[in-house]
């Protein structure tokens, strides 16, 4: 929050930062800042936590899931219907397991990894059938 600007005056400033405000145990201590010095900056509104970006749309969205202790993010999935633009976030174990073993088996270090589905959403898929 240390680089934005100044807030604009007359208008409704909005900041959106990948943090974990404060601090959390066993987190990477990235854009660190306090709930004070957001308050200070003078924004009216601080939309904080995880952000992912979805690659084949060019978009970022909220993570969807808790991020209590043991959270991780092994690999983010994502169905996107392409005809409303809904997207859900999804995780699976059994999928991030034969990932994890593909990687390991042929050498390779995953940095990060996501899936994106595109279709349609079962309310679209419906509403076509009526």
């Amino acid at each position: 929050s240390q680089t934005y600007p100044a807030p604009r005056r007359g208008q409704f400033n909005i900041g959106l930062l990948h943090t974990a405000a404060g601090g959390r145990e066993g987190h990477a201590d990235y854009a660190p800042c306090t709930p004070a010095a957001l308050a200070n900056k003078g924004y009216d509104y601080w939309a904080l936590g995880h952000v992912h970006k979805l690659e084949s749309i060019n978009a970022f969205m909220a993570c969807a899931h808790e991020h209590g202790e043991g959270h991780h993010h092994g690999v983010a999935g994502f169905a996107i219907c392409d005809q409303c633009g809904q997207v859900s976030e999804f995780a699976d174990s059994t999928i991030e397991n034969r990932l994890e073993a593909w990687a390991k088996s042929n050498g390779f270090h995953a940095e990060k990894s996501a899936i994106e589905l595109h279709g349609q959403c079962a309310a679209c898929a419906n509403a076509d059938v009526s």
